[in-house]
């Protein structure tokens, strides 16, 4: 399975895009949340872009974000800002 996401690293308390990575990798297990959501095990066997420490690895991902998701144009100009709390 090959799916295409964004490198996010803090900063100052807000999350700061850095760069973007391809990555590669088999699928291990399937579970599912609290929520409904079906979640995805992958043992990652290939990164092409920023990011390469986590080759090798093993990490749960959402498959709807491997399969469908939001476009890429739409999540990679995301607001990097937490979202403040509204007052009542």
């Amino acid at each position: 399975m090959t799916w295409r996401e964004s490198v996010v690293t803090r900063k100052n308390g807000r999350r700061i895009k850095t760069g973007e990575r391809i990555v590669t990798g088999t699928i291990l297990a399937q579970g599912l949340l609290r929520t409904g959501a079906k979640t995805v095990k992958i043992a990652i066997t290939a990164v092409t872009g920023h990011g390469q420490e986590i080759l090798g690895e093993q990490v749960w991902r959402k498959r709807t974000k491997l399969s469908k998701g939001r476009s890429w144009l739409k999540a990679g100009a995301k607001c990097s800002k937490p979202p403040k709390p509204r007052r009542r």
